[in-house]
This record gives structure tokens, sequence and C-alpha cells, in this order.
């Protein structure tokens, strides 16, 4: 997954979403500097995954789970983008959920196909993306409790691959759960 060919393929398909989920001038300026950007988040997203891949796996020469993927780009965009657009505080942190969360749903489509998948694979096609969980007690949602979350991580320099692919993970697994399409 770590060839150029996959890791542009991957800034294609978060490019092609910010039209549909930020304003016009946000999103054109998000897309310029994406591109702007992109052999620096490429590079640091190369340098995570090897990290991982060379520390905690047991054969170095293997493949990323796309939990991994999503959260190392998560993580190369949050160090290496610069972008000068209109933003709330919590603007890079969001950025980076959105482009986790796409890169994740295009492994996802890829994944061999199977009926279980299918289903998947039109739920979020339906709901235009993941959803996410309800909060239990907080009166934030969700996503702001994880975007503050990221931005506290990346405030203190400890973004960490293995915790938020965790995180993907379940996201990943509550939002098959809701399209009734586990995977065994």
């Amino acid at each position: 997954m770590e060839n150029r060919f996959t890791i542009f393929a991957l800034f294609d398909s978060v490019i092609d979403t910010l039209p549909e989920t930020l304003p016009p001038k946000e999103a054109a300026c998000l897309c310029d500097a994406i591109k702007k950007y992109a052999n620096e988040i490429c590079l640091e997203y190369v340098k995570l995954t090897n990290r991982v891949k060379k520390k905690y796996m047991k054969n170095p020469d293997g493949r990323l789970d796309r939990h991994k993927c999503a959260a190392a780009f998560m993580i190369a965009i949050l160090r290496k983008l610069e972008a000068d657009v209109p933003k709330d505080p919590l603007f890079m942190e969001r950025l980076a959920i959105l482009a986790g969360l796409r890169v994740l749903g295009t492994f996802a489509v890829a994944d061999k196909p199977s009926a279980a998948n299918s289903k998947f694979i039109a739920f979020l096609k339906r709901k235009k993306g993941f959803l996410f969980p309800a909060p239990s007690r907080d009166a934030k949602e969700y996503e702001d409790n994880w975007a503050v979350e990221l931005h506290h991580a990346r405030a203190e320099k400890k973004l960490f691959i293995l915790p938020l692919a965790h995180e993907l993970f379940f996201i990943e697994r509550y939002n098959r759960m809701l399209a009734g399409a586990s995977r065994k």
C-alpha cells in the first residue's frame, strides 16, 4: 500500500470528497494546499508506515491494514499540511478525521467482493460516509471530542498510529453493525 500510486490515489480520494463536505472557497483552498504539500505528506506517510512495520510487525515487509494506513495518513496531514483557509481552531483535526475516514472507505471499497462488503459499501454511499456513535453523557458530538483529542495530541507531539488505528477500526465496526454487514 505504500507505493506512490496508491498514496496519490488516496490524495485524489480525499480531494474528491472536499467539495461535498466544505464550503466552495474552503474546499478550493484546501485542495490547492493538499496538492502543494502532497510530497511532504507522502514522505511523512511512508516514514510513519515504515516505522510501524519495523517496530510492531512480525514481518516488517508485510502490508499494513487499512486502519493503520488511514491513521498514518491522518497524522501525516496533521504534521505536514499547512492550509491558508478560514478555519475554526480544530479545522486541521476535522480535516484529518475526514481524510482518515475517506481513506478507510477507499480501502473498504477495494476490499474483496462479498455480500457483507457490498452491503457496507451501499450503506456508506447512502449515508454519504461514516456515522459516529451518539454521545452517552457528553453534550459534544463524537467527532467534536475526537477533534479535541487530536488537537491536544498534536500540540503535545503525541500522535500515535496504533491508538488512532484502533479508533478507526471501531468506527468501521460500528458502521458495519449499522449496515447489518459485519465482517467474519
